[in-house]
This record gives structure tokens, sequence and C-alpha cells, in this order.
């Protein structure tokens, strides 16, 4: 969850609080950054944090990125 938060921290900062995350909450962090995403930027969510947190494939994951 973290790794998807900073992509979009990186060129919208004023749209994830990247620093007040916690790490340890991935499936929550996962979740704002696929919102902020579909919401903010108009990308819309391919994938599902629990079947990223549980081994979505890699090719999955790049196309969504």
């Amino acid at each position: 969850g973290m790794a998807f938060n900073a992509i979009i921290h990186h060129f919208r900062p004023d749209l994830i609080p990247y620093y007040d995350l916690n790490p340890k909450q991935s499936s929550s962090n996962m979740s704002l950054a696929f919102r902020v995403a579909e919401d903010e930027l108009g990308i819309a969510q391919l994938l599902e944090p629990l079947d990223v947190m549980h081994g979505t494939d890699e090719k999955s994951v790049i196309t969504y990125i």
C-alpha cells in the first residue's frame, strides 16, 4: 500500500498525506491509493487491495501502474 501511495504522492503530494500513513495498515493504505487514483486522477481501479496483498500476478500490477 505504501508504494502505490508513494507514486501518487510523488506526482501529486496534495492528494496523499503520505507521512501520516501507517505502514502496518497495508489494506487501508492500498484502498486509499486506489480510491484517490480513481476519484482524483481518473484511473479506473483494476485491482482489489486484498488480491494484491495475496499475490496478484506481476503483469496485472505493472498494467495498473
